[in-house]
This record gives structure tokens, sequence and C-alpha cells, in this order.
């Protein structure tokens, strides 16, 4: 499919504001040879500002996928109703499916500590927290009585944890590269930390071994570790998803 073929009328596109870190909603309008005409994009009733010649990012939806691209802003029109903003044709589109997440290569460091070993019957220790934790700025979260124990709290508390570096990630898992074998079914708690160019932030989550090879950079041992999170909530996988597309914008520069 080339790049043209993607763009048709009453599609759902988004135009991401890096100034607040969020996307504003608008539909394709219309679709010219020469430029590509959308509704004015709004997040709860706010227009978003776009000035002439300015270059934006955008997510379009599709079906089950969604294309990112980078298209510049090239002034209005009046539709039939509302005015109507008109962008170029992009010169590249990535797509991603939506059913499977995007895995980012990548090279950042990890800590993590062992919950549960597949041999094990309960999980050690039993008061883990479902919920992970942002961490790294230094703010405790208050846990209400009878609640678990926050991933970021918990992590204080398990002692030396073992070192690894996440060789890709996605917002349903990662890869896992440690110099210690973990057997498939190893429930891990994991402390990411996550840096681009304007982003630094470290993530606690859950995740659990689902396939583990050896790996040997250098002829040292190491092992490959697929890991898939577990009792992970949609909104901190959307914080990893926001960040893989943060790399990819900035590697696309």
């Amino acid at each position: 499919m080339g790049i043209r073929d993607v763009f048709r009328e009453n599609l759902l596109l988004e135009v991401y504001d890096p100034r607040d870190d969020i996307y504003f909603k608008s539909i394709i309008q219309e679709v010219h040879d020469n430029y590509i005409a959308i509704g004015i994009p709004l997040r709860k009733q706010k227009q978003l500002y776009m000035a002439k010649n300015s270059t934006w990012d955008f997510r379009l939806t599709r079906k089950d996928t969604l294309y990112y691209f980078r298209s510049s802003y090239i002034g209005q029109k009046k539709g039939d109703r509302v005015s109507l903003y008109l962008i170029n044709w992009p010169d590249e589109v990535r797509r991603v499916q939506r059913r499977e997440y995007y895995r980012c290569p990548c090279s950042f460091d990890a800590h993590y500590w062992i919950l549960k070993k597949p041999w094990d019957e309960e999980e050690q220790p039993s008061l883990t927290q479902p919920e992970p934790v942002v961490g790294g700025d230094g703010k405790e979260i208050p846990v209400p009585e009878g609640e678990r124990i926050p991933l970021a709290k918990l992590a204080e508390q398990m002692g030396a944890p073992g070192t690894a570096m996440i060789a890709d990630i996605s917002g349903g898992g990662l890869q896992l590269v440690a110099p210690q074998w973990l057997p498939i079914g190893t429930v891990l708690l994991m402390g990411l930390f996550l840096q681009s160019k304007k982003i630094k932030k470290t993530l606690f989550v859950k995740g659990k071994v689902i396939w583990v090879s050896p790996y040997q950079p250098e002829r040292t041992v190491h092992f490959r570790h697929a890991v898939e999170y577990v009792d992970t909530p949609e909104r901190i996988r959307e914080e990893i998803v926001r960040f893989i597309f943060v790399l990819m914008r900035e590697r696309m520069v």
C-alpha cells in the first residue's frame, strides 16, 4: 500500500502537541492531490493553534492499524460549514498494528527482583501491588490501610537487585538481557530506567518470563528473556507506548 492509499475521508486523525504531551482529535474531511484537509483539531473544546508552515506529528487510525507521520500545516480554507486545516502530504508513514504492540529496539538499564519462581506455590513476598507506581520523583505515595504495597516501595524492601539491560520494549512486554538464567514462568518486579533526549523516568512493573535463550556478547554468557507484563494498568501501558513514540519521533529527526 502506497502512502496516498492510506488516507481516506472520515478517518480519525490526531495531532500531537509536544507542549502539553497530548493529542488533539480531528477527522480527514477532504483528500486532494496537493494537500489533505482536516477538521479543526480539538481537545475538550479547546482548539489547537497551528502556525503556518509549522511541522506536526500525526496519528491516523484505520481499522486495527495506526499510522504515524510528520507533516506541515499550510493554511485554512472554508468547508461546507466550518473552516478546514490544510496539511501537506507526508514523505513517510510508519505503520503499527494495534493488535500487536510495536517493539522498539533500545538499550536501557534495568533492575529486577524475583517475586515468584515457577515451582513456588505462592508469590513472594505476598504483599505485591498490581498497580505499578512511577518512581524517581522522590515522592512517597501513601498506601491506604488494607491495600497492598506499591511496587516502588516494595523494591526498596527487597534488597539488592539484579542488574540487566532492556534490549527492546513495547506496551505489552520487553526483552531483558541478564547474566542470570531466569526460567520460564518466573515472575519479576522490574525497575525500568527509560531515557530519551527530552525524557528521563523510572517505571516499576511486574512481568512474567515467557521464553529464554542464551546470548553471548563478547564471549560473556548472558540470557535473553522475553518478559510479558502482568497486573499492569492501562495507564502504565499508555505511558510506555507514549515514551516509545517519543523515541520514534526523535529518531526520525
